[in-house]
C-alpha cells in the first residue's frame, strides 16, 4: 500500500469514525492504526430539522438565480466543506456552495417533477443543493455517507454509519420518511433500475432491502480476508451488482447476481488498475467503470465476460466518477490532486482538467 493510499484511508476512516465509535472499531483494523473511541452517536431522528437558505459564492456572473443548463450541471463534493457546481457543456465552474462539513458522496435527482436537487453526504450533515438556483436549499441533521436516488426521483436513500442503518426521505418535502436497521456499518448504496430494491454495502456483506416493505430480504456475504468493500453499482438491466474492494493489495471487484443474490465472479484488476473505489456502469450496460486510486487511472470492465479491457490515466488519487446520460463523457474526482478529469469515451482521452476544492470526493450529474 502506498504512503498516499495509507494517508487517504486513514483520513477516510477518521471521517467515517466521526459517525460513531462502532464504525472505527470495524474499519480501523484495515489501517492498523489506533483511533480514540467516539461517544455513542445518537440514533437517526424521527424527523430531521431543515434549515432553508445557506451560503453561496457565485463564480463569474452567475448568482443565486434560477438557471437552466441544457447540458446539465456537475456537482462535486469536496473535503473543504464545499460543493462545486460545473457546467457540463462548457466544462467551467459556475458556483461554489458552502456545506456544513467535508463532503462524501453525491447524488442528483433525475429530470422529474421533483425539481433539480443534489444531495451531498457529510460527516457534518447531509446537504440539499438546488441546482436551479445554486443555493444550499436544506440541511438535514441526520448524517449521510452513501446516497442513491430512486429512479422516479421521489426518494433519496442514504447510508448512516452512526446508527448502522439507512434512512430515506421524500425529495418533494425533504422530510424523513423512515429508516432501516442493518446491524453493520453501511457505506455504498445502489438502487435497482425498477426501484424495487436497494443494495447496501454493510460491513463484510451486501444487504438487500425490499423497498416496498423495508425488509432486509437477503444478506450476501463477502470474503472476510482483510477486504474493505466500498463502492457498488448496478447494471441498467438490473441483473448484476458490482462491488469494489478498496483494501490495499486486494485489487478486485465482485460481481453479484441479483436473481440469486450470490457472487458469480471475483474480478482481479491486478496489473490493470489498483485499489478500485467508485464504480459506475455505462448507460448501455456494456462496461463497469472503476476509479483506481492506487494507479491514478479509471478502467473499464466488460460486463459480457467481466474482463478488464482498457484504462485511462487521470489525476492523482481518483475516487469517484459520473457518466453522462449519452455515455460520451466520464467525470472523475481526483482526491489528492484537487481536480476533476473529463474523459471522452470515444477515444478514451482526457479533454479537460478542472481545478476544484481540496480533496474532491463524490460527483454527480444533474439535469442532463
Amino acid at each position: 500500500m502506498s504512503d498516499d493510499t495509507a494517508a487517504y484511508l486513514e483520513e477516510l476512516a477518521a471521517t467515517l469514525a466521526s459517525f460513531g465509535s462502532n464504525l472505527a472499531a470495524l474499519r480501523m483494523a484495515e489501517f492498523e492504526k489506533r483511533v480514540a473511541p467516539e461517544p455513542p452517536a445518537p440514533s437517526v431522528p424521527a424527523q430531521p430539522q431543515v434549515t432553508m437558505g445557506g451560503d453561496v459564492t457565485p463564480a463569474g456572473t452567475v448568482g443565486a438565480v434560477a438557471r437552466q443548463y441544457t447540458g446539465g450541471l456537475v456537482v462535486v463534493g469536496c473535503g473543504d466543506s464545499t460543493a462545486r457546481i460545473i457546467s457540463a457543456t462548457t466544462m467551467t465552474p459556475v458556483a461554489v456552495i458552502t456545506l456544513g462539513g467535508a463532503a462524501t458522496m453525491v447524488a442528483a435527482t433525475p429530470e422529474t417533477g421533483y425539481g433539480f436537487f443534489a444531495y451531498v453526504g457529510s460527516a457534518g450533515d447531509g446537504s440539499i443543493i438546488s441546482t436551479a438556483s445554486f443555493v444550499r436549499a436544506g440541511v438535514l441533521t441526520a448524517n449521510a455517507y452513501g446516497i442513491a436516488i430512486t429512479p422516479d426521483g421521489a426518494y433519496a436513500w442514504c447510508t448512516a454509519p452512526a446508527s448502522n442503518s439507512v434512512f430515506y426521505f421524500d425529495t418533494a418535502s425533504h422530510s424523513l420518511v423512515s429508516s432501516v436497521a442493518l446491524g453493520a456499518v453501511p457505506c455504498g448504496i445502489a438502487i435497482t433500475p425498477d426501484g424495487t430494491c436497494a443494495y447496501v454495502v454493510a460491513g463484510q456483506s451486501v444487504k438487500v432491502i425490499l423497498l416496498s416493505t423495508l425488509a432486509v430480504v437477503a444478506t450476501i456475504s463477502l470474503p472476510s480476508d482483510g477486504s474493505y468493500p466500498y463502492g457498488i453499482a448496478i447494471t441498467p438491466d438490473g441483473t448484476r451488482a458490482y462491488v469494489s474492494d478498496i483494501a490495499g493489495g486486494k485489487n478486485r471487484v465482485w460481481c453479484i447476481s441479483t436473481a440469486t443474490n450470490a457472487i458469480t465472479a471475483t474480478i482481479s484488476t491486478a496489473g490493470f488498475g489498483t485499489e478500485p473505489y467508485g464504480l459506475r456502469v455505462s448507460p448501455d450496460g456494456a462496461y463497469v467503470w472503476a476509479a483506481f486510486r492506487g494507479s491514478d487511472t479509471i478502467g473499464a470492465i466488460r460486463t459480457s465476460d467481466n474482463a478488464p479491457v482498457f484504462d485511462v490515466a487521470v489525476g492523482d488519487g481518483p475516487v469517484d466518477l459520473a457518466i453522462t446520460a449519452d455515455g460520451a463523457y466520464i467525470w472523475v474526482t481526483n482526491y489528492i490532486a484537487g481536480t476533476v478529469s473529463v474523459v471522452r469515451t470515444s477515444d478514451r482521452t482526457v479533454t479537460r482538467t478542472i481545478t476544484v476544492g481540496a480533496n474532491p470526493h463524490g460527483i454527480a450529474i444533474a439535469g442532463a
